[in-house]
């Protein structure tokens, strides 16, 4: 059920800036003199509260000389300790707030003087149980790849001259293209849900725990807080006029990082095991192409024609009677579940799980694609995987059977007789020059991966080494219709 949160004015609004810092002195004051200058409309108010993660430089001594200038600014010491992290320095700045929406930004974010009154005039005017994303030029960039002397002579409050400043791509935001497009249409825009600059409604905040001070080093705790918001209901938007700029400073590279990255993305998935988070997980960057490609393709756009009931019988016969746990991965209609009796249902998208869940109520039904699943060793006396699999990239295929083979005691994965020339002529046509995805046939203006369709022997190199995986011809017959 969606959550609404109401804020308790609709003319006024509260907004609470939560600032997490860890020796960072010279960048918060960067940040905290933009918000310094805010020209605010009339009933509008905002506080800042900077959340020092047990700092040693003179962040205490920045915050409060801003607040002895009249900013309204609360300072909450983090002591230092093997517990610390991005999480629980904003969690506590998030418990010492008192606005209706939260809005949180990194130390070195600099904002134009009319942000703050931006945003509460959006507030007034749509869904208070919405989250802003807000455009932030230069999250990577450091000094050595701009001129500092003409960027402090920048006005950020112009926008023209910001845009002609960053007109180099380097400095757009990595989520230039989404925000080309109205983000609440994504399919999955919590994948956007920066932290650096991002708007939150404080009650629900509250209310599904803050950030997740189970993350540690870098990366991705914001996106899980971002994924629990989306799941509880949270529209998530962006406003034209919106934008921040990070300011450049050196950062820190070490071979650490990505690993403790994606430790963070496997950990976020090990908590819903949904195969959004799963996707996320193990597909990186190319995260909302394959999802475009799963929500829509189905076995019809891929098979000619439907696989012969006889085969379906004579498998379901020798693989699935006396079966106590069976698994079919790659299921996208009802029909296909209905000719094999299995106990365990994957389903690749929230419309086919539904409906799975509707005609089987017996059967347990997943959100998942079959990558990373919550099931020990051996659970399964039987996983069949369908052709489905075959449209999914070289690695992509690998890991799945390399998971299947360690949940399933017998594997087996059906290959069609043939393959439709639809996936070529149809779905490939949209060719993108040099990238690895194409114009969706499904959604316009979308892109999705690839529709890759692994012949015979690419399926058998896949499942090399894999001793309980066995690909199992099936013969076609009937016309497939899609659900």
């Amino acid at each position: 059920m969606k959550a609404v949160w109401y804020l308790k004015g609709v003319n006024q609004v509260k907004i609470s800036i939560v600032i997490p810092s860890y020796n960072a002195d010279w960048l918060l004051a960067k940040g905290l003199a933009s918000l310094a200058t805010q020209k605010l409309d009339t009933g509008d108010a905002f506080e800042v509260v900077v959340a020092d993660d047990g700092s040693t430089d003179a962040t205490r001594e920045c915050v409060a000389g801003f607040a002895a200038g009249g900013l309204d600014v609360h300072y909450v010491y983090v002591p230092r300790d093997e517990h610390s992290c991005r999480s629980r320095a904003r969690n506590r700045g998030i418990a010492a707030s008192s606005g209706e929406v939260l809005l949180f930004l990194d130390s070195g974010i600099v904002v134009p003087d009319r942000f703050i009154s931006d945003i509460a005039a959006y507030y007034r005017t749509h869904a208070p149980d919405s989250a802003l994303l807000i455009y932030t030029y230069g999250l990577n960039v450091t000094p050595e790849q701009t001129d500092m002397e003409q960027l402090e002579r920048l006005d950020i409050n112009d926008r023209r001259a910001v845009d002609e400043f960053c007109r180099e791509p380097f400095w757009y935001d990595m989520r230039h293209g989404a925000f080309q497009h109205e983000i609440g249409r994504l399919r999955s825009p919590w994948f956007c849900g920066f932290s650096c600059a991002l708007t939150a409604p404080a009650g629900l905040t509250r209310a599904i725990g803050g950030f997740d001070e189970a993350f540690k080093g870098w990366g991705v705790e914001d996106l899980d807080f971002s994924y629990r918001l989306h799941r509880n209901g949270v529209c998530f938007d962006s406003v034209s006029s919106l934008y921040a700029f990070h300011y450049p400073h050196p950062i820190q590279y070490s071979a650490e990082k990505p690993l403790n990255e994606q430790r963070n993305k496997e950990n976020m998935h090990a908590k819903y095991y949904e195969l959004e988070t799963e996707l996320f997980a193990f597909e990186r960057h190319e995260f909302p192409h394959v999802l475009a490609k799963l929500d829509y393709l189905q076995l019809a756009d891929l098979l000619p024609a439907d696989y012969r009931q006889a085969d379906l019988d004579e498998l379901s016969e020798r693989c699935l009677d006396g079966a106590e746990r069976s698994l079919l991965v790659g299921v996208d209609d009802v029909k296909l579940a209905g000719r094999l009796p299995v106990t365990h249902l994957f389903g690749r998208s929230p419309g086919m799980v539904e409906k799975l869940q509707a005609a089987f109520p017996e059967r347990e039904v997943a959100y998942l694609l079959g990558y990373a699943t919550p099931y020990e060793n051996d659970f399964f006396d039987v996983a069949i995987v369908s052709d489905l699999l075959r449209a999914l990239n070289p690695q992509a295929r690998r890991r799945l059977l390399e998971e299947m083979n360690r949940i399933a005691r017998e594997v087996i994965v059906l290959i069609g007789a043939a393959l439709s020339p639809r996936i070529d002529q149809e779905l490939n046509a949209r060719v993108i020059p040099g990238q690895s995805f194409v114009g969706s046939p499904f959604q316009p203006y979308a892109a999705m991966e690839k529709v890759f369709s692994a012949s015979r022997e690419e399926m058998a190199a896949a499942a090399v080494g894999l001793e309980r995986v066995r690909l199992v011809d099936m013969a076609l017959e009937a016309a497939l219709v899609k659900d």
